[in-house]
């Protein structure tokens, strides 16, 4: 399958899933059967753009190049998460009265993605250069300074203003953890991604700087993504198909646009075998 089209089946199936998810909300379609169906829509296309993720970096010779690592891991994020989205998608055929599903197998789950996400862009800096600029103090106190702000405004309106404070800390320390681990992951994860798009700029040739960019705004709409869902079901308002479930599915799909992007192949193996470069001329020897 060529770059081009795995590109082009994931924006045709994503903007299909978005009309029908844009119809649920301007219909004020909420707590019913389509819902539901939009969720394992949701669930369904997230593995599978992971998949078309893992297929790219069959490309860069699987682990054996920092390139390879940076996409495989990142693509198999993106399964687990579609893997917690379909689990959820079960509970709500299970429990339809439900719109925010408590069981703890999805909080596993859908976590599980966020250290996959961190170790694959630790890999893209090393991949980028952009390690060199980490070691510098500047590029620490960058990383350091947005993911304080960054957490200091999740724990304000997801802890003060959607919880209601000292109410928060009320509830079972499993959902107090999970409440702002989610959104201090993508912290972490956004802040990094920020880096080495920062730091590495010069280093970037022509086939790195789109796609790095592209997954730069994949994380960062993760982030916002995460905090309007923990945002609106603190408050009692998620339901299935809502503002931030548009953000999730953007967000993954901007994800996979971008490894996608990164695939060496540009002709079907029909015509060639793709030879993909050697890692070191990938990585600097990195």
């Amino acid at each position: 399958m060529t770059k081009r089209l795995k590109i082009e089946i994931i924006i045709a199936t994503a903007i299909a899933l978005l009309i029908a998810d844009f119809a649920l909300i301007f219909t004020n379609t909420r707590g019913q059967k389509l819902n539901i169906y939009w969720a394992a829509g949701l669930a369904v296309l997230s593995i599978l753009y992971g998949i078309f993720g893992l297929v790219t970096a069959k490309h860069w010779s699987w682990l054996k190049s920092k390139v390879g690592q940076a996409v495989f891991f990142i693509s198999l994020g993106i399964i687990m998460w579609g893997v917690g989205q379909a689990g959820w998608t079960y509970y709500a055929f299970k429990f339809p009265t439900q719109e925010y599903q408590p069981a703890r197998i999805l909080d596993i789950l859908f976590f599980s993605s966020i250290p996959l996400w961190f170790y694959g862009v630790l890999k893209l800096t090393k991949a980028t250069g952009a390690k060199y600029g980490l070691q510098k103090t500047s590029g620490k106190l960058l990383v350091l300074g947005l993911s304080i702000i960054m957490i200091v405004f999740s724990y304000y309106f997801l802890v003060i203003v959607a919880r209601g404070g000292s109410s928060y800390f009320s509830q079972p320390l499993w959902e107090q953890f999970f409440g702002l681990g989610y959104s201090v992951g993508d912290t972490i994860i956004f802040t990094i991604a920020i880096a080495i798009f920062g730091l590495s700029w010069k280093y970037l040739g022509g086939r790195f700087k789109g796609p790095i960019l592209t997954i730069l705004v994949g994380f960062g709409i993760l982030y916002f993504a995460d905090f309007f869902f923990q945002f609106r079901s603190g408050k009692g308002d998620y339901y299935n198909g809502d503002i931030s479930d548009i953000l999730y599915f953007v967000a993954i799909t901007t994800l996979c646009i971008a490894l996608c992007m990164l695939d060496p192949s540009a002709k079907p193996k029909s015509d060639i075998n793709v030879v993909p470069p050697p890692p070191e001329s990938v990585t600097n020897g990195y």
